[in-house]
């Protein structure tokens, strides 16, 4: 088993911790880092949602890999995106519907799928549904439904990210 701390590990918020075995991987949370994103942005600034990842990338307010939406990185960023490395993420497990939790979730490539309690799906849900955007992509959130387990162990919440809000 392999565990890298992409985020976080020296500051509250940013989590994104990966782990990984036999190439199987999953993120526990993938949040915005508070700390690193006001050194460049403040309330009313934020990153150019018109350039996809552009500044978030150039900035190191996301972590180098191969993993991101493609209708996110511009033309003259897609070279260098794909020098990195594409590590196996089969799941994002969110810890709480916190911004430091969850922030950059929606950077991610929309066939991860994206699990947590039903009240942190719900949570996020309502943010998803509530927010204008404010150009910023932590609050462009997937929408979830509810599929009941075949085990009959209870109802799990489950990430629909094709029917994301436009």
């Amino acid at each position: 088993m392999k565990i890298t701390i992409y985020d976080g590990a020296d500051t509250i918020g940013g989590s994104k911790i990966h782990i990984e075995e036999n190439r199987n991987g999953l993120f526990l949370d993938f949040g915005m880092n508070f700390a690193k994103y006001s050194l460049y942005y403040e309330e009313f600034i934020s990153e150019r949602t018109a350039r996809g990842i552009y500044d978030l990338w150039r900035l190191n307010l996301i972590p180098k890999l191969n993993i991101y939406r493609a209708d996110l990185i511009p033309a003259d960023l897609a070279g260098d995106v794909a020098r990195y490395p594409k590590i196996p993420v089969n799941v994002v497990l969110i810890s709480h519907a916190h911004l430091d939790h969850v922030g950059n979730v929606a950077l991610l490539e929309e066939s991860i799928p994206i699990v947590g309690s039903p009240t942190t799906m719900v949570i996020l849900k309502a943010l998803n549904d509530t927010s204008s955007g404010g150009g910023h992509f932590g609050i462009e959130l997937p929408y979830h439904k509810i599929r009941k387990m075949k085990d009959s162990e209870g109802y799990i919440l489950e990430a629909d990210r094709s029917r994301q809000k436009s």
